[in-house]
């Protein structure tokens, strides 16, 4: 905005003149960029004189766009739609989370507190299996009221670690009430402090520390005042369960004489091995009630992912199956018994243009994916969707061959939100055509090695995982070929999961939330390995070897020997074209794997009797 001999220069902008001299030595509370005027006492807007900012304007503009970036993500992690029911029943008894084997008694009013009290210490990540215990308070003891005390409230700058995110959105009667009071983590000061909150309560309350995970309302909080329960020679705030009947406020009772009565009555959490072999003894000797004596209180592993819980079969991995998904049964995709019920044998691939007035010529290694599609994996129809029918002689070659050109008009925004990279546009175009007619999405640079089998197709959805390690994600997805049944569920949830995207980070919203959307709804999708090989730069990485997962310093590594019938197709993400696909003679020359592939894509045009198809042409196309 101009103003008289200056330039007004808005909340934003300012926030990168900031940020470029001293964002990074600056910690910003709560991860807003509003609070860096309050720390530095800056005014809302300051006007600049402009008649000597000529000779810098291209060092501030770089400035700027960088940090508008990282303003962007400190604001933005709220975008993320991450809503889950917390509040309706869970499948069977609501009373615990042991699983079906054993009855509950339904808890009645007045039987158990109504307040619940978690005390967040230091900065540091909120973790699934912090999550998890939040969750077993919620499910089990069902609150009227959770309060959640911290110093410094849980944030993940790479975006994976968004249970708190969740849990905001998802618990109308979650309360954030921040102390100034210090709450070291690997201390005591939590406990501490949360005893100073049950004391001055008149209704009393539970405290629960991290990973501490509530399976059932013990009886004895009917009949006592106070009950403790904690692990082994433990000596910090986490890993503790302490209920409190009532506080202080009708007592004589010191609040120091009150901490220590309270920590003096206490009982043993258990942890997941003691657990199960707990619990396995419960039904080996059929019973089915909960049996006096056992501890309520379970402490969850370090480092815990919801892939370590979705397909493993032990009690332990049951009550957090039951805790986040709501039900205890393993959590797979399972195909269809229907022998008429499966994903359509038809291919999907777009190209929209990069700018208006460009155009969109086919390559000889993207005429090769076709065939490969047409006659190694016998799809029986390509759809070919874009703004602008392709040009080129290898698009010239392929009239008279099942592939249908779908011109479409691009897309310009996803949830009123400007889309301006073409491979975002892409993204969402077949998650939508997926949606609505089911089949075969491959993109450009895939060539197929073998044809998706019957059994694949009975899933309702199939993708493969991803081989870069992302800093702070366990895993990650890719859509680069992904199979579907009309109206899965799990391109739906791929679609909302744009509701927040980075138009200039492409990876987040392509291959990183993708699998996030199948942790939320691993039922939705069957997650294949030999789905697809991903080539990078020369080397194809086989997703079902032990070593597979690599990070990007390690992707010049060669990785083991496989054989072409292992996978179904081969996925080349750069360079583009690989050198080995410049033509039918780099082909007939290639060695190793990928020349092994190419020359399997000739024969299966030479079976076919369309020799046409394979005719040389003067056109190569080179990096």
């Amino acid at each position: 905005m101009a103003a008289k001999n200056g330039l007004i220069i808005r909340f934003s902008v300012l926030c990168l003149a900031i940020g470029s001299i001293s964002f990074l030595s600056l910690r910003i509370p709560e991860h807003r960029c509003e609070i860096l005027f309050e720390k530095l006492e800056f005014p809302r807007a300051v006007e600049v004189n402009t008649s000597n900012l000529l000779r810098g304007i291209r060092n501030v503009s770089v400035q700027f766009i960088q940090v508008e970036k990282a303003c962007e993500l400190t604001k933005n992690v709220d975008s993320l739609r991450l809503f889950k029911d917390l509040i309706s029943r869970v499948e069977g008894e609501d009373s615990h989370v042991l699983g079906e084997a054993f009855y509950g008694v339904p808890a009645m009013p007045g039987d158990a507190p109504t307040t619940a009290h978690y005390v967040w210490c230091g900065e540091k990540l909120f973790r699934f299996e912090d999550y998890l215990g939040v969750l077993s308070v919620i499910r089990v003891l069902k609150p009227l009221k959770l309060v959640f005390h911290y110093n410094h409230l849980p944030f993940d700058n790479e975006f994976y670690h968004t249970w708190f995110q969740e849990l905001r959105q998802s618990l109308p009667h979650l309360i954030l009430k921040p102390t100034n009071k210090e709450l070291k983590c690997n201390t005591l000061d939590a406990l501490s402090y949360a005893l100073d909150q049950l004391a001055s309560s008149p209704v009393g309350g539970v405290y629960f520390g991290e990973r501490a995970v509530l399976t059932f309302i013990p009886p004895e909080w009917k009949t006592e005042n106070h009950v403790t329960y904690t692990s082994k020679n433990a000596n910090r705030s986490e890993e503790t369960i302490i209920y409190v009947k009532h506080g202080l406020i009708s007592s004589d009772i010191p609040l120091e004489q009150f901490k220590q009565d309270v920590l003096n009555k206490s009982y043993v959490c258990m942890d997941s091995e003691t657990f199960n072999a707990e619990v396995e003894s419960l039904i080996s000797r059929q019973e089915r009630t909960i049996p006096p004596g056992l501890s309520p209180c379970l402490i969850m592993s370090l480092n815990l992912y919801p892939e370590n819980i979705v397909n493993t079969s032990t009690h332990y991995a049951g009550v957090a199956r039951r805790l986040y998904y709501g039900k205890s049964n393993l959590m797979v995709a399972t195909p269809s018994q229907d022998p008429n019920d499966l994903i359509p044998n038809v291919g999907h691939m777009i190209a929209v243009k990069k700018k208006p007035d460009s155009s969109v010529e086919l390559i000889f290694q993207q005429y090769l994916c076709i065939l490969s599609a047409l006659y190694v994996a016998k799809i029986d129809r390509i759809y070919f969707y874009g703004d602008e029918e392709p040009t080129g002689i290898w698009w010239s070659r392929l009239k008279g061959e099942n592939i249908t050109f779908v011109q479409i008009e691009s897309l310009e925004t996803v949830y009123q939100q400007a889309l301006n990279e073409p491979a975002h546009k892409s993204d969402i175009l077949r998650a939508i055509i997926l949606s609505k007619f089911g089949g075969i999405y491959f993109d450009r640079d895939v060539i197929w090695a073998n044809p998706p089998s019957l059994e694949i197709r009975r899933y309702p959805s199939v993708m493969s995982l991803d081989w870069p390690i992302y800093n702070g994600w366990p895993q990650a997805g890719s859509i680069g070929l992904l199979m579907a049944k009309p109206g899965a569920s799990f391109v739906t949830k791929l679609l909302e999961s744009f509701w927040y995207f980075r138009d200039f980070q492409w990876a987040f919203n392509g291959v990183l939330m993708p699998y996030k959307v199948y942790e939320q709804n691993p039922e939705s999708i069957f997650i294949d390995k030999k789905l697809q090989v991903i080539c990078f730069v020369g080397v194809c990485h086989p997703l079902w070897h032990a070593d597979y997962h690599r990070t990007f310093d390690q992707r010049d590594e060669p990785t083991g020997k496989f054989k072409l019938s292992e996978t179904n197709a081969f996925h080349f993400t750069w360079p583009k074209p690989d050198p080995v696909f410049f033509s039918f003679s780099t082909i007939r020359n290639g060695t190793g794997i990928v020349g092994e592939l190419g020359r399997q894509v000739l024969a299966a045009v030479e079976k076919s009797g369309r020799l046409h198809l394979l005719e040389e042409s003067d056109v190569i196309h080179s990096p």
